[in-house]
C-alpha cells in the first residue's frame, strides 16, 4: 500500500508537458493496479475459505451440543420410564399380597 501511495505522490509531481514521464508512470500505475487486484482477490478467497472452515467448526460444535442434550433427555426419559414400570409392578404386587 505504501508503494502505491509513493507512486501516486511521484506521479503528482510530474509536469503536464513531460509526456514521457506521464507514460512511464501510467504503465507503473497500471501494473501496480494489476498486482493489487490479484492480491485483493487472493485475500478474499483466503477469507472466504477461512470463514467456511469456521462455520463448519461451529456447526460441528452445535451438532455435538444438540446430540449431548438429546442423549441426556433420552436417558432421563428411559430412567423415568423404568422407574414408572418399577413403581407400577410394585403396586401390582402389593394389591396381590393384600388379598
Amino acid at each position: 500500500m505504501n508503494q502505491g501511495n509513493d507512486l501516486v505522490r511521484e506521479c503528482n509531481q510530474i509536469r503536464w508537458w513531460d509526456f514521457h514521464k506521464m507514460d512511464v508512470f501510467c504503465k507503473r500505475i497500471k501494473e501496480y493496479n494489476k498486482i493489487m487486484s490479484k492480491f485483493s482477490r487472493d485475500i478474499m478467497i483466503a477469507v472466504a475459505v477461512r470463514d467456511c472452515k469456521l462455520t463448519r467448526l461451529e456447526l460441528n460444535n452445535f451438532r455435538e451440543e444438540v446430540n449431548n442434550k438429546l442423549d441426556l433427555v433420552i436417558s432421563r426419559q428411559s430412567a423415568s420410564t423404568a422407574a414408572d414400570h418399577h413403581h407400577a409392578s410394585t403396586k401390582k404386587k402389593l394389591k396381590h399380597t393384600s388379598r
